[in-house]
């Protein structure tokens, strides 16, 4: 007898090339990378806070610009101590860790807006941990996220020069429009 195995859920119009995502565990959601590696990812939890300010030194100065649209030269404690302290009716935020390591290798999170008809994501990941599918899994993880919460859109605010990010939300298959008082950004957005 020929078990089936059950696959991850993916959003209509996702390439089939995602990193693969296995079952829950109790420490989060095993990933696969393109390239074999296997990683967590999980909830974020208050104790994530110094992590995520270790994480935070990691990034480029670009990327910092590119996720912040600002020039934030470090991550403070208290910032980070309210971005890991979350609101779950509101916000889901994850984050990607080697599998028994608390160091934060990616963040993103879907806000829903008051209404909770539409949520506003926001992504980041380690440079060294770019370019084999984390951005990839993580947008998929908000996508199901938004849908289970019953949004009926998401969206994010991108850089025009933010051509890896556009390209992802892109191959996802977002619509992407020119942000209606800044010319240097494009809105992204998907119907769940």
């Amino acid at each position: 007898m020929q078990h089936e195995i059950s696959k991850p859920t993916i959003p209509p119009r996702v390439r089939p090339d995602a990193p693969i995502h296995a079952a829950a565990t109790p420490n989060g959601e095993i990933l696969r990378t393109r390239n074999g590696i296997e990683l967590v990812m999980r909830p974020i939890a208050p104790e994530d806070a110094p992590a995520l300010v270790r994480a935070f030194a990691h990034l480029t100065p670009e990327q910092v610009r590119m996720r912040l649209f600002s020039n934030l030269s470090s991550l403070p404690l208290e910032m980070a101590v309210q971005l890991c302290d979350v609101n779950p009716a509101r916000v889901s935020a994850f984050v990607v860790t080697k599998p028994g390591n608390s160091e934060i290798l990616a963040e993103a999170r879907l806000i829903a807006d008051r209404s909770a008809a539409l949520g506003e994501f926001a992504i980041v990941v380690d440079p060294e941990w770019t370019g084999i599918g984390v951005a990839h899994a993580l947008v998929t993880r908000l996508i199901n996220e938004g849908r289970r919460r019953g949004l009926s859109e998401m969206w994010g605010e991108i850089l025009a020069d933010n051509r890896p990010m556009l390209d992802l939300v892109e191959r996802l298959g977002f619509e992407r429009h020119p942000h209606a008082d800044d010319h240097g950004v494009i809105r992204a957005s998907f119907a769940l």
